[in-house]
């Protein structure tokens, strides 16, 4: 009896929502959009990819655009095509946490390097 739960309930994670991921990508994929053409109308900055926020936004475009039809179709696959799914899937995973890793890289603009006893000192007085 115990096993038969347990063998249902797994059969259950099996499952992939794949509607709601679609539509979930549908919207991040247009924000992406959006992001990108009001920071290339925003007239301050110089080179865009300068920015962290850039190459997150790009990680998610990449990530979600490089997924979207695969998870559309991802009930209709066969078992072969499923294998080949996850590894354009990780594919894309893994170049959305390259973009990632690179905007950690960066230096934000605003930062600035202080030393801080001076700051401490600078509060007090």
């Amino acid at each position: 009896m115990l096993n038969q739960s347990f063998e249902n309930n797994f059969k259950s994670f099996k499952s992939v929502d794949t509607i709601l991921i679609a539509v979930s990508s549908i919207i991040l994929i247009i924000e992406s959009i959006v992001y990108l053409f009001e920071s290339i109308q925003n007239p301050d900055i110089d080179f865009i990819y300068s920015k962290p926020s850039f190459w997150v936004v790009v990680g998610i475009m990449i990530y979600f655009s490089g997924t979207f039809f695969l998870f559309l179709q991802y009930e209709n696959l066969s078992d072969s095509d499923k294998k080949s799914f996850w590894i354009i899937n990780m594919i894309c995973f893994i170049l959305k946490n390259i973009f990632f890793s690179i905007s950690f890289i960066l230096k934000p603009e605003n930062q600035q390097i202080s030393n801080v006893d001076d700051y401490y000192l600078n509060k007090i007085e």
